[in-house]
C-alpha cells in the first residue's frame, strides 16, 4: 500500500460479535476447500500424464524438463537406449518463403526491414528475398541490400539469399511494374509474401503466419491486411531500435477471417497465386485501382482473401519519397490510359482504347468465378453512380429503426452490466463489511446489485426517451467516420484507449484545431467511450479535435488509477495531436460529472507539486491550456452528505450503495481527493494551474450547483483564474446531451460557451454569472 493511502472505510461498526450461524458455514467451507484442491490436483496430474502419453503435447511451447529427467532415470535403470529429447518440429518444417519487396528510394527503412525479417524468423535459412530498387545513383543512393550489409555486417547479411535488381528512379513507373519485377525471382518456393519496404516483424513471424495459413486448410488462401502502425507494436516484440510509445491489446480470433479485398503492401499465400495472377507491368503510374484490379482477377481465378488472426508485421507510416514527387503533371497524363487498361481487362466500359495492349490476355479475369459473383461478394459495383460524398458511396447498411436500436442498446447494456455489478458489490462488501453474517451479506448483495443496475442502466434507458440520439450512437458503432481514429492505446491497462474525432489528414492545409480531451461521467464506476461517441462526433463538426477516453473505473481501479489514466491520456494526445490536425498550444481538458471531478483533481494535484517544487517527470498542468468542468462534484465530503439526503426509489439515501466511498479509498481520504479542499489548503499553487471554466446546470438535481460555486470561489481566493457559469434550463443529463448535439434547451448556450473558451481563449472575458460566487456557499462537510 502506498504511503499516505488508507484502506477502504467501513460503513458499519457492528464489530466481531455478529457471527451467528453464518460463521459455522464459513468454517465448513474452509474445511472442504483443501479436499477440493486435492481432487483438482490429482485430476490435473492424471490428465496431463494421459495427454503426454498420447503424444498430444507436441504443440506445447515449453519443454517439460521433469518428464525428460524421469525418462533418463528409467532408461538408466532398464539399460534401454532412449533417444535424446528434441525440440518439437517447427511449423515451418522446411517450407521456404520468398519475400517480394519493391523499394522506391527507401533503402534505409528497407535495410531495417530486412534485419527485422531475418532476426525474428524461426527459420531464416528458409527465406529468400527479391528486391527491386528504384533509386538515384547520381544522388549517391544505394541498393537496399548494400545498406543492409553495412548495417549488420557483411558476414551476417545473407547476400546469397537476396536477389536484387536496380533501375534509375527517374525511369520508375509505379508499384505494378516494380512488383512484377520482384516476381521474376520466384522459382520453387512454397510461399510468396509481398510487402512494402518499411515494415517491422515480430518474433517468430514466419512460424505464426504459416500456422495461420495452415489453419485455413485452403490451398488458395491469401492472407492480407494493411498493417497497423508501428506505434501499435508491443514493446516486448522488438529491440530498442523499434521500441514504440503505445501498446496493443487485441483479442485474436482462432483463425483468419474471410474478407473481400487485397492489400498490395502485405499479402501471403502459396506461390501458385503469384505465378498465375501477376501484377500488370503495363500500367505505368497506376496507384488507385491496382489493388482492386488484382483482387478481382485473383478472386475470379478461385483465390480467397483472409484477414490475419494475429498481426505479424507493423508499418512505418511516415513521410517518404514517392514516384509523383517529380514531373507528376506529365506522369498524370500517362496514368489515365493505365486506368482504362485495367477497366478493359475487367470487362468494364472505357471511353477510348488508347492504352498499351501488350499481353492483355495474361491480365484478364479468371475463369473459376464470374465478375457478377465478385460484385455480389465484395459489395462494390464499379458501375455505380458516383456520389461526391464518399462516406455514402458504398454504404450497404440499412436505415436503422431508432426505437429498435435504442431498445437493443438498453438491453445489451443491462445484460453487460449484470456481471460487472455483481463483482462490484462483492468487492464493496469484502472491504466495507467483512464481518457481516451470511444472511445479511446476501441481503446487502441483492440490494446493491439491484440499485447498481438501476443507476448504471439509467443512462442507457434514457435512449428510449431519446431514440434519435440512440440511433446516432448505433450508426457510429457500425460506421466509423473518415475523420475518426478508434482505440488509440495510451497505456497498458485494458481500458486505456481513446477515440479521436475531427482528424485532419496531413496534406490538408486548414488551420490546426483546438483540442479537447473529454472524460465521461458515471459515478466513478461505469461508462464507456462508445456511449459518448456523439460527444466527439458532434464537437468535431464545431471545429474541435476531440479525444473521448476510456479509463479505469471502480472496482477495476480507485481514484488514484483514474488520475494516472487521465494523465497518460493527456500526454498521449499532446504528443500526437499535431499529426492529427490539432493545435497542441490549445489543449483543453474537460469532464462531465465524476469525470470532471477526476480531471480537476489531476490538475490541482499537478499544480500543487509544481508549486512546492516537487514535480514528477511529466506534469499534466504543463500540457493543459484550460479546464472545462461540466456539472461535477468537486468536494467529496459535501457530495457524500448530499447523497445521504437523496431519495431514490425505496432508498432514503444512496451514499451507502454508491461507489464513491470505496473509489476514494474510504471516508478518511475524502478531503485528500477533493479539489475544493486541496485548493483551500495549498500554501502555494503558483502559476502552473491553467484557467478553470466551470459550467453547471441550474436545474441539476444530481450534483448541486454549490459544488461548482465553492470550487470557483476557492480558486479565486487562491489567486487562480476561474470563471463560473450557471446554465439556465439545464439538468445534469442535459449538460452532456448538449455536447452530444442533442436538441436540448441549453445546447446553444453550452456549445457557444465552449467556442468562446477554446477558439478565442485570449479574448474570453469573465462571464456575467461570476458575481454569484463572490461569497462562498455554505459548506456541508460539517455534518460528517
Amino acid at each position: 500500500m502506498k504511503a499516505g493511502y488508507q484502506p477502504y472505510g467501513r460503513v458499519s461498526s457492528r464489530g466481531d460479535v455478529r457471527r451467528g450461524a453464518g460463521w459455522d458455514l464459513r468454517v465448513a467451507v474452509l474445511m472442504v476447500f483443501p479436499v477440493i484442491c486435492l481432487v483438482v490436483v490429482l485430476y490435473e496430474f492424471l490428465y496431463l500424464q494421459e495427454y503426454a502419453a498420447s503424444g498430444a503435447a507436441v504443440d506445447a511451447p515449453v519443454e517439460d524438463r521433469s518428464l525428460h529427467l524421469r525418462a533418463d532415470k528409467e532408461a538408466a535403470m532398464t539399460a534401454t537406449l532412449v533417444p535424446e529429447p528434441t525440440d518439437p518440429p517447427s511449423i515451418v518444417n522446411g517450407r521456404s518463403t520468398i519475400i517480394l519487396v519493391a523499394n522506391y528510394r527507401d533503402s534505409a527503412r528497407c535495410s531495417e526491414t530486412l534485419r527485422s525479417i531475418f532476426d525474428n524468423a524461426v527459420a531464416p535459412d528458409n527465406i529468400k528475398i527479391s528486391i527491386y530498387d528504384q533509386i538515384y545513383p547520381a544522388e549517391k543512393e544505394r541498393q537496399c541490400v548494400d545498406v543492409f550489409c553495412e548495417l549488420v555486417g557483411e558476414e551476417f547479411c545473407r547476400r546469397s539469399q537476396i536477389v536484387s535488381s536496380q533501375i534509375d528512379a527517374v525511369n520508375a513507373t509505379g508499384p505494378t511494374a516494380a512488383r512484377y519485377e520482384t516476381e521474376k525471382a520466384i522459382t520453387d518456393e512454397d510461399f510468396c509474401m509481398t510487402i512494402d519496404s518499411h515494415l517491422v516483424f515480430i518474433p517468430n513471424w514466419d512460424e505464426k503466419i504459416i500456422a495461420q495459413w495452415d489453419s485455413l486448410a485452403n490451398p488458395n488462401a491469401i492472407i492480407s491486411v494493411y498493417p497497423k502502425s508501428t506505434e501499435h507494436l508491443t514493446k516486448h516484440d522488438v529491440d530498442d531500435k523499434y521500441a514504440a510509445p503505445m501498446w496493443i491489446n487485441k483479442k485474436d480470433t482462432p483463425k483468419p477471417r474471410l474478407m473481400s479485398q487485397l492489400a498490395g503492401g502485405f499479402n501471403f499465400g502459396g506461390c501458385k497465386q503469384a505465378k498465375e495472377v501477376r501484377n500488370d507491368p503495363y500500367t505505368p503510374y497506376l496507384f488507385h485501382g491496382e489493388e482492386y484490379s488484382r483482387a478481382t482477377r485473383l478472386w475470379t481465378a478461385g483465390y480467397d482473401f483472409y484477414v490475419p488472426s494475429e498481426d505479424i508485421a507493423y508499418h512505418w507510416y511516415e513521410k517518404r519519397k514517392v514516384v509523383w514527387e517529380r514531373d507528376w503533371s506529365e506522369r498524370y497524363v500517362i496514368q489515365q490510359p493505365s486506368k482504362r487498361r485495367i477497366r478493359y481487362n475487367l470487362k468494364l466500359p472505357v471511353t477510348k482504347e488508347d492504352f498499351d495492349r501488350t499481353d492483355l490476355d495474361k491480365f484478364t479475369l479468371g475463369t473459376k468465378r464470374t465478375f457478377e459473383q465478385w460484385k455480389n461478394f465484395s459489395g462494390i459495383d464499379p458501375l455505380a453512380k458516383f456520389v461526391s460524398n464518399t462516406a455514402t458511396q458504398f454504404n450497404n447498411c440499412r436505415e436503422l429503426d431508432p426505437r429498435r436500436v435504442a431498445l437493443a442498446l438498453a438491453l445489451l447494456a443491462y445484460v453487460r452490466n449484470t456481471g460487472r455489478n455483481l463483482c462490484q458489490q462483492h468487492a464493496l462488501l469484502q472491504q466495507n463489511e467483512p464481518r457481516l453474517p451470511l444472511s445479511e451479506h446476501v441481503h446487502a448483495a441483492l440490494k446493491y446489485t439491484t440499485t447498481g443496475q438501476l443507476i448504471a442502466s439509467s443512462e442507457y434507458l434514457l435512449c428510449l426517451i431519446k431514440p434519435q440520439l440512440a440511433a446516432r450512437i448505433g450508426r457510429l458503432l457500425v460506421w466509423t467516420p473518415r475523420d475518426c481514429r478508434l482505440n488509440c492505446r495510451y497505456g497498458p491497462h485494458e481500458r486505456n484507449t481513446l477515440d479521436v474525432y475531427g482528424v485532419q489528414e496531413q496534406e490538408e492545409t486548414t488551420a490546426a484545431k483546438p483540442v479537447l480531451v473529454f472524460m465521461h461521467g458515471g459515478a466513478w464506476s461505469f461508462g464507456h467511450k462508445w456511449q459518448y461517441a456523439l460527444v466527439g462526433e458532434y464537437l468535431s463538426t464545431q471545429g474541435f479535435l476531440a479525444a473521448v477516453i476510456n479509463y479505469r473505473t471502480f472496482p477495476n481501479g480507485s481514484v488514484v488509477d483514474m488520475i494516472e489514466d487521465i494523465e497518460n491520456a493527456v500526454f498521449w494526445v499532446a504528443e500526437n495531436c499535431s499529426s492529427l490536425g490539432g493545435d497542441r498550444s490549445k489543449l483543453f481538458l474537460s469532464g462531465h460529472s465524476s469525470g470532471g471531478h477526476v480531471g480537476a483533481l489531476a490538475l490541482v494535484n499537478s499544480a500543487v507539486r509544481l508549486g512546492v517544487n516537487d514535480p514528477k517527470e511529466r506534469e499534466i498542468a504543463n500540457y493543459v491550456r484550460g479546464f472545462i468542468g461540466l456539472s461535477a462534484p468537486y468536494d467529496i465530503s459535501d457530495h457524500y452528505i448530499f447523497e445521504s439526503e437523496r431519495v431514490v426509489g425505496p432508498f432514503n439515501g444512496v451514499h451507502e450503495i454508491s461507489s464513491m466511498k470505496p473509489a476514494m479509498l474510504g471516508m478518511g481520504n475524502f478531503k485528500k481527493f477533493s479539489p475544493t479542499a486541496l485548493v483551500a489548503e495549498a500554501r502555494n499553487i503558483g502559476f502552473s494551474l491553467p484557467p478553470f471554466y466551470i459550467l453547471h446546470g441550474e436545474d441539476d438535481t444530481v450534483v448541486p450547483t454549490s459544488s461548482s460555486k465553492k470550487l470557483a470561489y476557492n480558486l479565486k481566493q487562491a489567486g487562480q483564474s476561474a470563471t463560473y457559469y450557471e446554465v439556465s434550463n439545464c439538468t445534469h443529463e442535459d449538460m452532456v446531451f448538449a455536447v452530444m448535439g442533442d436538441n436540448v434547451d441549453c445546447r446553444t448556450d453550452v456549445v457557444n460557451l465552449l467556442k468562446r473558451i477554446m477558439l478565442e481563449p485570449k479574448k474570453f472575458a469573465a462571464l456575467p454569472s461570476d458575481a454569484a460566487i463572490l461569497t462562498s456557499p455554505p459548506p456541508l462537510a460539517s455534518k460528517l
